[in-house]
């Protein structure tokens, strides 16, 4: 049987609000047979934001295929998870149907960009 499992790499571990995510996800076929369709790769994040599906060529034994992926993060910081499912559809019968990789991102809050002015120095102190 043919066994596509997923990976998922983040290009960072954090963004700001309403920042893109971004990274790259790759399906692996590790089993012995090949996968002779086009098969599904679910992307999703708990974060609410949409991120499209993949489809994913058929691959022979040991082949690999890899994609990036953009994704809006979210408005609302907190901690959440991107997920990639191989074989999405569950289209294909494999070794094993544990596809999924999941890795944790962070949506941090708009902050404002302080600059300090009005610095001055003197023989008893030193400002910004």
């Amino acid at each position: 049987h043919p066994d596509l499992t997923a990976s998922v790499v983040l290009s960072t571990g954090s963004v700001l609000a309403g920042q893109v995510l971004s990274g790259t996800v790759h399906v692996h076929n590790s089993g012995c047979a090949a996968v002779n369709v086009s098969t599904l790769l679910d992307l999703g994040t708990t974060s609410g934001a949409t991120v499209a599906d993949i489809t994913v060529p058929p691959l022979a034994p040991g082949a690999s295929f890899s994609a990036p992926f953009t994704t809006g993060a979210n408005n609302i910081p907190g901690t959440f998870i991107f997920c990639a499912t191989a074989d999405g559809d569950f289209m294909v019968t494999e070794a094993s149907e544990s596809n999924t990789d999941c890795e944790g991102f962070t949506v941090l809050p708009m902050a404002p960009d302080l600059v300090p002015s009005g610095a001055s120095f003197g023989p008893n102190y030193a400002s910004l």
